[in-house]
């Protein structure tokens, strides 16, 4: 990401991307969000902006997540209100959530996800 912007449109992307894999990988996370137009990457907080979705088939999700592990494992954020939220995450899964259904579960902004955290403990 270029220094001083989160406007994804500056690299040609539709969109930011955070990402967490832990273990050997096999249990992974990916978050797509789009710019707040005034966050700059400067920010103590970073970039920030709506969740947003992929375009074209079997893309059109926000948050993307893989279990490949044997043991169920939890997705720990906190919001930027300093509510925490969590999403469990199955041995096994291979999921998706369009920006609607993050939404129903509280993630609707980058910054409900910015202390990203994968975890064996609910």
């Amino acid at each position: 990401m270029p220094t001083g912007t989160c406007d994804p449109a500056t690299r040609g992307d539709p969109y930011n991307v955070l990402q967490l894999a832990v273990g050997n990988g096999d249990v992974f996370v990916t978050i797509r969000y789009g710019w707040d137009t005034v966050s700059q990457r400067t920010d103590p907080d970073g970039c920030d902006g709506p969740l947003v979705n992929g375009t074209g088939s079997g893309n059109g999700w926000a948050v993307s997540y893989v279990n490949a592990g044997q043991s169920t494992y939890y997705m720990h954020t906190v919001k930027k209100n300093g509510q925490p939220l969590t999403l469990t995450i199955p041995p096994g899964s291979n999921g998706t959530l369009t920006k609607q259904q993050a939404a129903a579960g509280g993630y609707v902004n980058a910054s409900d996800c910015k202390s990203l955290a994968l975890t064996t403990e609910p």
